[in-house]
């Protein structure tokens, strides 16, 4: 009886190593890409930008976008019916990085910028290290 134990033990764990092997390789479904069901629109919100250096949002009512410009707010918003120009910053934004729409982090190379969904404060983080 033991060897016939031994026997069955033998020929189960290796099958069982087969079929785990047989069951990873399987592909999964294919799932049809999301922006097939996006709409895109233009929007002339940014006359006079020379290039876009960052965007980041949470959501579709809380997108930021930075931009270089030549001494015009370099910063702005879309709260998901217009864009905002935040005056504050009139360097040209080097990152925007946040973790919702009341934590968003913006760098310049004077420093970096925190907003908490209502106003902004100074990190004391020197722009140049992010």
């Amino acid at each position: 009886m033991t060897s016939r134990h031994g026997f069955v033990t033998f020929i189960f764990i290796p099958f069982s190593i087969a079929l785990i092997f047989l069951a990873c390789d399987q592909k999964p479904a294919d799932v049809p890409p999301v922006s097939e069901e996006l709409r895109w629109s233009e929007i002339d919100a940014f006359p006079r930008v020379t290039a876009i250096t960052d965007v980041w949002g949470s959501g579709p009512d809380d997108v930021w976008v930075g931009y270089y410009s030549r001494g015009d707010a370099s910063l702005r918003h879309f709260d998901g019916q217009s864009w905002q120009w935040m005056p504050r910053f009139v360097e040209s934004v080097e990152a925007i990085w946040g973790s919702g729409a009341g934590d968003v982090y913006v760098a310049t190379e004077q420093g970096v910028q925190h907003f908490d969904g209502i106003d902004w404060s100074d990190t004391g983080v020197p722009g140049h290290q992010i």
